[in-house]
């Protein structure tokens, strides 16, 4: 019996499956067709040699931002390089989706439209559920709420979180309303928020950097919340860069988050205090150079800045790597390390053109003796599909998607990428192109007017559903 592709001798990890050891993987129109601990006899018309290499379900970066041009357009083979081979775009998926034919790399993708933002305390909510239908339509999963960057209102806020669960759609949140910030004092007002609504949280981590309150006080005050929204799905990132606009208006950053991690450096929430904190190098300037991001700090950061009028992505170092670890970690029952689920589900990059650090800073966990090699999967892979309702990912059973991610583990970094059991990606080069769409039964029509390949989800059967009925 033969296979389009054979993957020999790798170490598999495969929680899902209670998969641990090395083993041959026989891949045969696009899905798993064996795994075989004794090796296949058969041969392949393709085979990787596997052999000192770990073998995993495919990455699944549940939080990208591939819509965002200030980044370069490059995040499809940035996240195919990485070993990502399913990706959730955060908030303009239609964008993502109109540029494929220049920037697709062959990954699977769906994604969220934003809505909002709402400033009026008493918002029309027939407004709201328009906006929300129509992102449905346009092939979305849902609906996401910028909060933190751009605001709105409590009560439009509550709005949005509850027409999304009426819709039957997935929602997601950045922490922040008009009246607190992208901080503990926005997650403070999640229960009043959310109630038993369903809700992806995103990047807890970012809410929890010691502004108001402490770093480890906010952390103990964040879990507990978390503990008592036991429906909500989240995940966080490992990155100790942040992300945000570089835009100003009438002498004032238009980004509330730039204006945050202002205050926290010590500079004043103005054009003249962000100016002093990129000649400081405080903040720094994304820029892209070549087919990979990198940062401008100082006299270089602030004359690119000024060159574009601000129309570019910042950075500041906010992102506490105690936080990161601890929100890594943290079981949402007690006990030693191994025992009950993870509070926060997953991690992701929040990234996509840039902070595609799953694997660089996510190993070294385990190597400290802080998450087990199929813990580390089952954040990476396990746990994204069954948020998303990815049904036959996110392990490597016999019928899964031939989704499979081979990494060098000494090096930290994704060798060979693979979706469909075709290879996107092989040892630094990018293969692949076009994307595979996920949708709901709503945007079908939609995205196969693209020409691409579209299945749908099953948001019903997915964590982000079951965990509010739990």
């Amino acid at each position: 019996m033969s296979y389009d592709l054979i993957l020999r001798s790798g170490y598999v990890v495969d929680p899902a499956n209670e998969m641990l050891g090395f083993a041959d993987i026989g891949v045969r129109a696009g899905k798993v067709a064996r795994v075989e601990s004794n090796g296949l006899s058969a041969r392949g018309t393709e085979e990787i040699d596997a052999s000192g290499l770990m073998v995993i379900p495919g990455m699944i970066d549940g939080h990208v931002h591939l819509a965002d041009q200030r980044r370069g357009g490059i995040g499809h083979r940035r996240l195919a390089l990485a070993g990502v081979t399913s990706a959730v775009e955060f908030a303009d998926f239609s964008s993502v989706v109109r540029r494929l034919p220049e920037e697709g790399a062959g990954l699977n993708l769906a994604g969220l439209n934003v809505i909002g933002p709402y400033l009026d305390s008493c918002p029309d909510e027939a407004h709201i559920r328009r906006e929300t239908r129509a992102a449905l339509r346009a092939g979305a999963l849902g609906t996401k709420i910028f909060g933190g960057h751009f605001p709105s209102s409590l009560a439009a806020t509550e709005a949005m979180i509850r027409i999304a669960n009426e819709e039957e759609c997935y929602v997601a949140y950045h922490v922040g309303t008009t009246a607190s910030a992208s901080n503990i004092l926005g997650m403070r007002e999640l229960p009043e928020l959310v109630g038993k609504h369903r809700l992806h949280l995103a990047h807890v981590n970012a809410y929890l950097r010691g502004m108001t309150e402490g770093m480890y006080a906010e952390l103990a005050e964040g879990f507990g919340l978390l503990r008592c929204l036991p429906q909500l799905v989240s995940e966080s990132h490992l990155a100790p860069d942040n992300g945000t606009s570089g835009a100003v208006e009438a002498g004032v950053p238009s980004d509330a988050v730039t204006r945050n991690c202002l205050r926290m450096g010590g500079y004043p929430a103005t054009r003249t205090g962000l100016e002093a904190a990129l000649r400081e190098g405080y903040a720094r300037v994304n820029v892209r150079s070549g087919d990979r991001m990198e940062f401008l700090e100082g006299q270089a950061g602030f004359a690119y800045w000024s060159s574009v009028d601000g129309n570019c992505g910042l950075s500041f170092p906010v992102n506490r790597r105690v936080v990161a670890l601890a929100c890594a970690v943290e079981r949402r029952e007690g006990g030693e390390s191994g025992e009950g689920e993870f509070l926060i589900d997953a991690l992701a990059s929040d990234g996509g053109a840039w902070r595609n650090v799953l694997l660089s800073r996510g190993l070294p966990l385990v190597e400290f003796g802080a998450l087990s090699l199929g813990d580390l999967v089952t954040k990476l892979s396990v746990n994204p599909a069954r948020m998303f309702g990815f049904r036959h990912k996110g392990h490597l059973g016999e019928g899964a998607d031939a989704d499979i991610t081979v990494i060098d583990k000494q090096k930290r970094q994704a060798v060979f990428t693979v979706v469909g059991g075709r290879i996107i990606a092989r040892e630094g080069r990018v293969v692949g192109s076009g994307a595979q769409l996920y949708t709901q039964d709503e945007g079908i029509d939609t995205l196969r007017e693209t020409g691409y390949p579209v299945d749908t989800v099953d948001l019903q059967d997915s964590l982000f559903y079951r965990k509010a009925s739990a």
